[in-house]
C-alpha cells in the first residue's frame, strides 16, 4: 500500500485535530496526531493515484478550518 505522512506546523493543532481526527476514504485512510505543535497525518491508500486524492483532501480541509478561523477572527474583533 502507497503511503505518505505529512507534518503540518500550525499555531493551535489540537482544534484541527478535533475537527479532522482520522478519517476513512473509499480506498484508504488517514490517521492524525498531535505533536507538539505540529500536526501529523499518515496517510494510506490502495493506490497512488488514491494516495494523492486523500492527500489533496486533507490539504484541502485543514486549509478551509485555516480561512474559517480567519473569518471568525475577523468578525470578533
Amino acid at each position: 500500500m502507497p503511503r505518505s505522512v505529512l507534518h503540518i506546523e500550525l499555531d493551535n493543532p489540537k482544534d484541527y485535530f478535533e475537527i479532522l481526527r482520522g478519517e476513512k476514504f473509499k480506498g484508504g485512510a488517514v490517521n492524525m496526531k498531535v505533536e507538539g505543535n505540529r500536526l501529523k497525518a499518515d496517510i494510506e491508500a490502495v493506490d497512488p493515484k488514491t494516495l494523492i486524492a486523500i492527500t489533496g483532501s486533507v490539504i484541502k480541509q485543514i486549509r478551509i478550518i485555516e480561512q474559517t478561523e480567519g473569518l471568525t477572527k475577523g468578525l470578533e474583533e
